[in-house]
């Protein structure tokens, strides 16, 4: 993700979130939560630099949040629940914070959303799974989502098989490809959603890739394949 963009969200999200506070002494708490290990794609080193600038940009005379003071707190999740929820109570119980950027893992995130929901505090995340959509008039009252969902990933997919006239889908995937379990998510959320708008979905786990190559026969073939012209 570019930075600029990134720069705007985190700003967007700023106004939005901060503009209805009103901190007694002009201060606005905003704690990051995100894992330091930089093989994330969102990870602490490559998301706080960007909110540093968004948080000056705002407070600058003629900006949004002008006259207000940012104060941003953050913490290694290390893309673990209980480190997450760990961090977000502890910010909560001693810093009362006003919003929480982060967890981006799915698995952390997860507790602390729910809990967030309770304490009345804006959550922004990249997490994509299937849940933090399907359940955001409930579980996750506070969230918000700034990337991309595996909800629009099957939007899509289901306009292409509509499009071609395609009946069933099979799916074949690597639990843990991708960081923090993606392809998982992936999967599950092509098989639920698909089912669930009548195109009945199937899937094929593999650990590692020559099982899906010795597989590609028997959880394929001949008679599950279209040619398209």
């Amino acid at each position: 993700m570019g930075s600029t963009m990134l720069i705007l969200w985190v700003t967007q999200f700023l106004v939005n979130s901060i503009a209805g506070t009103e901190p007694t002494d002009g201060q606005v708490t905003m704690v990051t939560l995100l894992p330091m290990n930089e093989s994330y794609t969102f990870s602490m080193k490559r998301v706080l630099p960007a909110i540093l600038i968004a948080a000056e940009k705002v407070c600058q005379p003629g900006g949004p949040l002008e006259g207000r003071r940012i104060e941003i707190l953050h913490a290694d999740t290390h893309c673990a629940a209980n480190e997450a929820m760990n961090e977000a109570i502890t910010f909560y119980i001693n810093r009362r914070p006003h919003v929480l950027l982060g967890p981006s893992c799915e698995y952390a995130l997860a507790p602390v959303a729910r809990q967030a929901r309770y304490w009345k505090l804006p959550v922004i995340t990249t997490a994509a799974a299937r849940d933090f959509s399907n359940l955001k008039g409930s579980a996750y009252k506070t969230l918000t989502l700034v990337w991309s969902t595996l909800i629009q990933l099957v939007q899509g997919l289901y306009t292409i098989m509509e499009r071609y006239e395609w009946s069933t889908t099979k799916i074949l995937y690597q639990p843990d490809g991708l960081e923090n379990r993606y392809c998982h998510f992936a999967g599950e959320a092509l098989h639920f959603e698909l089912t669930a708008l009548g195109k009945p979905t199937t899937y094929f786990k593999f650990e590692k890739i020559g099982e899906m190559l010795e597989n590609m026969v028997p959880e394929i073939g001949n008679d599950k394949a279209k040619y398209i012209t």
